[in-house]
């Protein structure tokens, strides 16, 4: 008889003592959707004010493709950005401004760029824009690591269709508390090959809900990353070191290393974003061809307005007097 009563009691027992980590991980979960978006909408702001330089690595297992190194510089003053890359003897300019977008190339020691591309905004080369998106999503990804998970801001993911938090857990790490958030995502799209299915990440709320390392899992293998942190630069968290293993179904992986050098708070002048900045003459673009669609609305109205006018005055004179 003790012992039934002790097996009916171990469920009780164990749910009590198993309420105050649930409870816990409520408290965190609140903590993060509250102070999350707004520790990294602030950092967002501050990411449009930069200078910095990095090394970016890429090698291969699985896959027959040359290790690569690239040394990477770049600025960013608002919707301006520029990125300077240095890869295989060759450095490559990207650069946008409100009025074009541009591209440059030169053999390393040459003395002079050549143009690749160079665009108005708002022009219909789509190879250009999708080039310069490009660009942007990989440069955004790399200085926003702290906060952002598969080209995307932890901010987007809270708030995106699909994505759900299943659990938040703590977890002390000698002085430090650092809080684990598990996930789901099911993407609602119609018709659309999901990319990220669900995983892990864990972040330091006292230090801006920035990114420790996190794992998702892909339609085709799985991601993981790590990042090392040294300190602040003016509130903001500079990446020394960012690792990433893409491991595909297929046994091939592909390890990504990001290494910053440098990284400044300052307002770049807005000359560096253009092309005189690399001795090239500003551009010079045909004017955009006038929309003639309204006007041959208008006369055309007109025409119709005039005939009606003449063709009623035509039926008036023809009609018979009244009484006849």
């Amino acid at each position: 008889m003790p012992s039934m009563r002790l097996n009916k009691l171990c469920p009780a027992v164990m749910l009590l003592l198993f309420m105050p980590c649930l409870a816990r991980g409520d408290d965190w979960k609140q903590r993060l959707l509250d102070e999350g978006p707004r520790a990294w909408a602030t950092l967002d702001e501050m990411s449009r004010h930069l200078r910095g330089s990095f090394v970016y690595k890429q090698s291969y297992q699985g896959v027959k493709k040359p290790s690569t190194e690239e040394q990477r510089k770049f600025a960013i003053n608002g919707d301006r950005i520029k990125v300077e890359t240095t890869v295989r003897g060759k450095d490559q300019v990207d650069a946008t401004n409100p009025e074009y977008m541009f591209s440059l190339s030169r053999k390393v020691g040459a003395a002079s760029f050549a143009i690749d591309y160079v665009e108005p905004v708002g022009g219909h080369d789509d190879l250009v824009h999708s080039a310069i998106d490009k660009m942007q999503t990989s440069i955004f990804d790399d200085i926003r690591a702290a906060w952002y998970l598969n080209a995307r801001s932890l901010s987007d993911w809270l708030t995106r269709p699909g994505f759900q938090i299943d659990g938040v857990t703590p977890l002390v790490q000698g002085d430090e508390t650092l809080v684990e958030v598990k996930f789901t995502y099911k993407d609602p799209g119609p018709d659309r090959k999901q990319d990220l299915a669900g995983g892990r990440f864990v972040v330091d709320p006292n230090h801006h809900w920035t990114i420790h390392e996190f794992q998702t899992g892909m339609w085709w293998g799985v991601v993981k990353a790590s990042l090392r942190y040294k300190g602040d630069l003016d509130g903001f968290p500079q990446v020394a070191e960012k690792t990433t293993l893409l491991a595909g179904n297929d046994k091939s992986s592909l390890k990504r290393e990001l290494q910053f050098k440098k990284l400044a708070r300052e307002t770049v002048p807005e000359a560096e974003f253009q092309m005189t900045s690399f001795g090239l003459p500003e551009p010079k673009f045909a004017p955009a061809p006038t929309n003639m669609t309204p006007y041959w609305f208008l006369l055309v109205a007109v025409v119709l307005a005039v005939a009606a006018i003449l063709l009623g005055r035509q039926f008036r004179r023809a009609a018979p007097a009244p009484g006849f």
